[in-house]
């Protein structure tokens, strides 16, 4: 019976990871739709398709990045956002299904992470 219970577990947990890497929503922005999901490996949100191939905003964490030079935030600027600027990235703002809003950093190939990943990466 014990055995039981331990596979039954082992299977729970493995059950539960699977649907923990796989939270991906739908944000919207002023004329688009983008499907992200959480990454844990990055503590943030990054692009849909750079779960299934490589993208630019997942290889930016693979590297070692020297922190960039950001000006101070001023007026209530987000300083994550300074951090994109800095990197020469374009921001852009999505809201999710309850309607928060976060700012994301935008990589040549249209690839986009959540901008509070990239600055707590570089910090």
């Amino acid at each position: 019976m014990t055995f039981f219970k331990l596979c039954a577990l082992i299977l729970c947990y493995f059950v539960s990871r699977a649907a923990f890497s796989a939270n991906c929503e739908t944000w919207t922005g002023f004329s688009q739709k983008e499907k992200i999901c959480w990454e844990d490996s990055i503590k943030g949100w990054v692009s849909e398709s750079c779960l299934s191939q490589k993208c630019e905003a997942k290889a930016f964490f693979k590297t070692e990045q020297s922190k960039p030079r950001t000006p101070s935030s001023v007026g209530g600027q987000n300083p994550d956002t300074m951090v994109c600027h800095a990197l020469k990235l374009p921001v852009i703002i999505l809201k999710d299904a309850k309607n928060n809003e976060q700012s994301f950093c935008v990589f040549k190939d249209k690839s986009i992470v959540s901008a509070e990943a990239i600055g707590g990466f570089v910090k």
